[in-house]
């Protein structure tokens, strides 16, 4: 599934502040440093596409396909974090930002080769 970098860190943030399965929009505004605003109209993204449910009183919910999703990202985004520390000797914060580029990125990367006439 095609996500940005933003709606990663959104899904993240979700889990991050999730208590018994819920999070806060103004916890997850606060974890990623944005105004609730933002949190609203990313939140709006993030329900079309089907990977949360909003309920009442601003409180959202991973779905199990959105869950999934995040596991999947987030499993890259470890991989690829220690990677680029290890390899790159990279900071972790380099590393981390790094990482969310090209997971945010990756659906846009075409990775078929031709093989030119010698």
């Amino acid at each position: 599934m095609e996500l940005s970098t933003q709606q990663i860190k959104y899904l993240f943030a979700i889990i991050a502040v999730s208590k018994n399965g819920e999070a806060k929009s103004v916890d997850i505004a606060q974890n990623l440093g944005v105004k609730k605003s933002s949190v609203s109209s990313m939140l709006s993204s993030l329900e079309k596409k089907g990977l949360i449910t909003k309920a009442y009183y601003s409180k959202v919910r991973l779905t199990d396909f959105g869950l999934r999703i995040a596991n999947e990202k987030y499993k890259k985004f470890h991989n690829l974090t220690v990677h680029f520390c290890n390899t790159l000797s990279l900071s972790e914060a380099d590393a981390k930002r790094l990482a969310y580029l090209v997971i945010g990125n990756a659906d846009d990367i075409d990775f078929t080769f031709t093989r030119s006439a010698v």
